[in-house]
C-alpha cells in the first residue's frame, strides 16, 4: 500500500501505517501460538496409536483365556482373564482421554487462529478416524455426527472418503449370469431387498457401487438362483478372493443340485462374533467356504420317515430309543404314534428336538444314504454366516428384537409346537428360516477353544466327548441369549428341550467338512 500508484490507496499517515503494521503482527503471533498448539497435538498422536494397540491386545488376550475356559469354571480360574480386560478397559479410556486432549489443543488453535489450515486438517484427520470406529461398531449417531464434522472440516482432501463410492468385480461359473442388485429397506423393523438396477452379465469389473450393504442376485439358464451380499466399506474394491489368493468365480449349482428347501451359502467373507450375544467369541472378519444348509430345522414329519425306515429294515429297538425322545414335544399333546399313525400337519411340520448327539449322527448317517448327500453338522461360522450374512448385522432381518418377529419368549403364551416358517421376520439374507427362534441347532463345533481356532471350517468327524456349541435361540430364551453371535454349550450325551438339528453340506462336494459318524 505504501508503493501504490494512486495516493488515496496509500496510508494517510504514519499512524495509520503504524496500526496496520501493530495488526498484522498480532495475527502473525496468534498464528505462531496456534500452530504450537497444533505440533503438541501432533506430538501426542503416536500415544493414541500405542495406546489403541495395547488394549486391542489386551482384549485379544483377554478372549482367548476365557474362552478355552468352561461356562461353570470357577472365580479363580476366570480371574486372569477378567484382569486382563480390566487392563484393557483402562486402556481405552485412558485413549479417551488423551483424543480429548488432542482435540481441545487443536479447536483452542482454531478459536486462536480462525481457519488455520493445520489445525482444520488435523481436526478432519480425527474426524475421519471416529467416523470409521462408529461405522464399524453399527454406531448409527455418532458415524452421522462425526461425518458431519468432516465435512465441515475438510478442505477438499476427505472428498473421495466422504462420497464413499466403491467398486465391484464378479466371475461366475458358468458365466453369463445376469446380475441383479437390490439396496435393503426397513419396513416393519425388517429389511426387505428392493430391487435397484441390473449390473449387466457376469464377468463384470470395476462397477461403481455405493458403501454400505447388499444383495446381488445370481441367475443363469439352467442354474439355481444364487444370493450373494456384499458389504462394502468406503472406497472400497469388492471382489470374492481369500486375503492371500486369486478372485475366485462364485458357482451356480443347478436346478438338479438344490432340493426346494436347500440354500447355497457362497464361498467369501463375513463378519462374525460380537460383544453382545451370551458367550459371543470376538467380532472378526473370517473367510467361509461354501456350503448348503437347509432352510428350515429337521422336523417330527421328517423324523418319522427315518423311524418308518428303521423299522424296515428290522431295527425295533432304535426304533424304540428314538421315538422315546419325542415324548414332551407338543406340551398337553397325547403321545403320538410315529410309525402307524398320521401326524396332524402342524406336529409334522414342527422341529423335532430333545435329541442326542448320538441320535443326530445316526440320522445324518441315514440320510446321506438316503439322499445321496454329504449331509453333515454345520461347523458354528457356517451357521452364523447364515444367518448373518456378510456385514455382520446384529440379527437375520436387521437391527430390532421382537416376540412378533420370531419365536422367543414372548412370542407365545406357554412354549409349545409351531410349524417350521411361521414366524415371518425370522429370515437370513440368503432365505435361511427359523434362525432366531424356534429350535437352536447344534453344530460341530466345539464350544470350548480359542477363537483363532474357529476361523477355518474343522474337518473330521464330531467329537462326542465333548460340549459342542449350539447356535440359535429358541422359544425360551430372548435377550443376548437369542443372537446370532452367541453360543451355547451342549453337554456330550444331554438331551435337551428346544434343541434341534439343521442339514450342512460342503459345496463344491467331495471337500472334507465336520460332521461325520454315525450308523443307521
Amino acid at each position: 500500500r505504501c508503493l501504490a500508484r494512486e495516493p488515496e490507496e496509500r496510508f494517510a499517515d504514519a499512524g495509520e501505517l503504524g496500526a496496520a503494521m501493530l495488526a498484522w503482527l498480532a495475527e502473525d503471533a496468534r498464528r505462531d501460538e496456534a500452530l504450537d498448539l497444533v505440533n503438541q497435538a501432533r506430538a501426542l498422536r503416536p500415544d493414541l496409536d500405542r495406546l489403541r494397540a495395547s488394549a486391542e491386545a489386551l482384549e485379544s488376550a483377554a478372549d482367548s483365556t476365557l474362552h478355552v475356559l468352561p461356562v461353570e469354571a470357577p472365580i479363580s480360574a476366570k480371574e486372569t482373564g477378567w484382569h486382563l480386560l480390566s487392563m484393557a478397559e483402562e486402556k481405552r479410556v485412558a485413549l479417551a482421554r488423551q483424543r480429548a486432549e488432542v482435540e481441545e489443543r487443536l479447536w483452542s488453535a482454531l478459536t486462536i487462529s480462525p481457519g488455520l489450515p493445520e489445525a482444520r486438517s488435523a481436526l478432519a484427520e480425527i474426524q475421519r478416524e471416529l467416523l470409521v470406529e462408529a461405522e464399524e461398531s453399527r454406531d448409527r449417531a455418532a458415524a452421522h455426527e462425526r461425518e458431519a464434522w468432516l465435512r465441515e472440516l475438510d478442505d477438499g482432501t476427505h472428498a473421495s472418503f466422504l462420497e464413499g463410492t466403491g467398486t465391484i468385480s464378479l466371475q461366475t461359473e458358468p458365466p453369463g449370469a445376469l446380475v441383479k442388485l437390490y439396496r435393503w429397506e426397513e419396513r416393519g423393523r425388517v429389511l426387505h431387498p428392493v430391487f435397484v438396477e441390473d449390473l449387466g452379465r457376469t464377468p463384470i469389473e470395476r462397477v461403481p457401487l455405493g458403501r454400505g450393504s447388499w444383495l446381488v442376485e445370481l441367475t443363469a439358464s439352467g442354474t439355481a438362483t444364487v444370493r450373494l451380499p456384499v458389504s462394502l466399506r468406503r472406497e472400497e474394491h469388492w471382489e470374492n478372493a481369500p486375503m492371500s489368493g486369486m478372485r475366485r468365480a462364485v458357482p451356480l449349482p443347478s436346478q438338479a443340485d438344490l432340493g426346494p428347501d436347500e440354500i447355497f451359502v457362497p464361498a467369501g467373507w463375513a463378519v462374525l462374533g460380537g460383544r453382545d450375544g451370551a458367550h459371543a467369541l470376538p467380532r472378526r472378519r473370517a473367510w467361509v467356504e461354501g456350503f448348503v444348509i437347509s432352510r428350515f430345522p429337521v422336523t417330527i414329519g421328517e423324523w418319522q420317515t427315518y423311524l418308518r425306515d428303521l423299522v424296515k429294515h428290522g431295527m425295533v429297538d432304535d426304533v424304540r430309543d428314538r421315538g422315546v425322545h419325542l415324548q414332551g414335544i407338543a406340551q398337553q399333546r397325547q403321545q403320538l404314534d410315529l410309525i402307524e399313525g398320521e401326524l396332524p400337519e402342524e406336529v409334522a411340520r414342527s422341529p423335532v428336538q430333545k435329541l442326542s448327539l448320538s441320535d443326530v449322527l445316526d440320522y445324518l448317517a441315514w440320510r446321506r444314504e438316503h439322499d445321496g448327500k454329504d449331509w453333515r453338522l454345520p461347523t458354528e461360522v457356517e451357521w452364523e454366516k447364515a444367518a448373518r450374512g456378510t456385514d455382520g448385522r446384529r440379527l437375520p432381518w436387521g437391527r430390532h428384537l421382537d416376540p412378533a418377529l420370531a419365536y422367543i419368549e414372548g412370542s407365545a403364551q406357554q412354549p409349545t409346537d409351531f410349524p417350521v416358517g411361521t414366524w415371518p421376520g425370522d429370515v437370513s439374507p440368503y432365505g435361511v428360516r427359523d434362525l432366531v427362534g424356534g429350535v437352536s441347532d447344534i453344530t460341530s463345533t466345539p464350544f470350548r477353544g480359542s477363537p483363532a481356532a474357529l476361523d477355518a471350517s474343522p474337518a473330521g468327524h464330531v467329537d462326542s466327548q465333548v460340549a459342542l456349541a449350539v447356535k440359535g435361540g429358541r422359544a425360551t430364551l430372548r435377550g443376548a441369549w437369542v443372537l446370532p453371535e452367541a453360543r451355547h454349550p451342549l453337554p456330550p450325551r444331554s438331551r435337551t428341550m428346544f434343541v434341534g438339528l439343521r442339514l450342512c453340506r460342503t459345496w463344491p462336494e467331495g471337500v472334507a467338512g465336520g460332521g461325520r459318524g454315525g450308523r443307521w
